[in-house]
């Protein structure tokens, strides 16, 4: 019996295989190809003024600990807590090259500057990695590599983590990774990264409450209670251990406090609705001034925007319009609060690459803004990290200010098609199925859909 089932079986024939592993050969090459445009960038010497604190920090925990760094100016209380490990760590091993070679100069070292820009770098590449095997889901072929290649070789990706030397990249990966568990089923797997990139970026807290709406439909009060929130204590707790042993809790929490609105300013370069009022009044404009602050109404503008954008998708919490809630609440944080910097708008791409590998429409205007992001990293830090450049962008200015109103008619032009579309409420199971378990919804521009049995959904 055996001996004649072995005779029967199928041996899938070398060309079968091929067809087969096409995609991945193919994604394997566009990896190599982001690493090799990478690499060189890392040597550069990036935006000094941030790698040269970076490094002062990395060196004061090497030689003192938490509690001599967060005495220093700009403390890393700003990316609070969990960037001092890898400072630390780089700082110790660059220390022991120095020693073996006997070099100098810490602050100056390409070595040190390479090892500070390679989390954020990893990170991107792990996050193509994460696009390709999410896209999975919707694409099939060649398409599977849309949404890593829009993010891989997206030039405002690349400069913010290669040249510049900025950690966005990092937590905005792990923002990613953690909507990627939870429809894949490891939900407090989900919540874990989620601290984590809270940890690395407060900034991440704008996917709080989309994240947390996904929790509390799925498992209720209790089940939330019960099933994730020892484990979000217990991540919680191990990452502000170190700082509260060092700090004590009112340093911790002052220091942290005090990061939110330390630039009270309109906006900080970022291309947003409050860059035309910024050119006007001139230099940096302050927000927290007069009868009515700015920064007031850039919260409540971005508020009015984030409850519009969970409201359409509390009526369908599909696992695609998850997604698209959560690129748009991420635009909608670039685009609407005062006191942004112009990288806030890293975390949007790797949510909108994924769109853009099912929805025509997002995969005309990522590239678009991409471009917009570029142009606004390179205006910021032109002057540091291009000095002799013989033409500076603010020598233009009439290429650089319409992009704000080129940022703003392509959030609308997002939002729109997504507020229209509401399907009707589908109940199979959980309300946010595993991967694998997706429930029908209504595609926005894809012709194919998924099918059911006419008893689950609801008339």
């Amino acid at each position: 019996m055996t001996t004649s089932c072995l005779r029967n079986a199928r041996v899938p024939s070398m060309s079968s295989v091929l067809v087969r592993l096409r995609p991945h050969i193919a994604f394997a090459a566009l990896l190599a190809l982001a690493l090799m445009v990478r690499v060189p960038l890392l040597t550069q010497l990036g935006y000094t003024p941030d790698l040269n604190l970076h490094k002062a920090w990395g060196q004061a925990l090497f030689e003192d600990g938490l509690e001599r760094v967060t005495e220093m100016p700009n403390s890393p209380v700003n990316y609070f807590p969990n960037y001092a490990l890898p400072l630390y760590l780089f700082k110790g091993i660059y220390a022991f090259f120095t020693s073996v070679l006997h070099g100098s100069d810490p602050t100056g070292s390409i070595l040190l500057t390479v090892l500070l820009k390679l989390p954020a770098t990893f990170a991107d590449l792990v996050c193509g990695l994460l696009l390709y095997l999410w896209s999975a889901r919707w694409v099939s072929g060649k398409r599977r590599l849309i949404a890593p290649a829009l993010y891989l070789l997206n030039p405002g990706v690349i400069f913010d983590s290669a040249v510049w030397g900025q950690i966005d990249g990092l937590h905005a990966t792990l923002v990613f990774a953690a909507f990627m568990l939870w429809f894949a089923g490891k939900k407090t797997g989900a919540w874990v990264v989620f601290v984590a990139a809270l940890m690395t970026k407060v900034h991440s807290v704008v996917f709080l409450p989309l994240i947390l709406a996904l929790a509390l439909f799925d498992d209720g009060v209790r089940g939330f209670v019960r099933r994730r929130l020892p484990a979000i204590i217990a991540v919680f707790s191990i990452a502000v251990l170190p700082y509260l042993l060092a700090l004590g809790p009112a340093r911790l929490l002052l220091g942290s406090a005090g990061s939110v609105s330390k630039y009270p300013f309109l906006t900080l370069n970022a291309f947003n609705i409050w860059w035309p009022f910024a050119r006007i009044v001139g230099g940096l404009a302050r927000d927290d001034q007069g009868p009515f602050p700015m920064v007031y109404v850039g919260f409540a503008v971005f508020a009015f925007a984030a409850i519009l954008i969970l409201d359409s998708w509390r009526r369908d919490r599909s696992e695609k319009r998850t997604i698209i809630a959560a690129a748009l609440i991420a635009f909608a944080f670039y685009m609407f609060p005062t006191e942004i910097h112009e990288r806030y708008l890293f975390p949007f791409f790797p949510f909108a690459a994924l769109v853009a590998a099912w929805d025509p429409r997002w995969r005309k205007i990522v590239p678009v803004l991409a471009i917009g992001f570029l142009v606004d990293l390179f205006f910021a830090s032109e002057a540091v990290i291009f000095p002799t450049a013989p033409i500076q962008l603010r020598d233009v200015m009439q290429v650089v200010d319409p992009w704000f109103l080129v940022n703003l008619i392509c959030f609308f032009a997002l939002l729109a098609p997504y507020l229209e579309n509401r399907p009707r409420q589908i109940e199979i199971g959980s309300p946010s199925p595993a991967v694998g378990r997706d429930p029908a919804y209504l595609d926005f521009q894809v012709a194919e859909r998924d099918t059911l049995p006419d008893a689950s959904v609801r008339k």
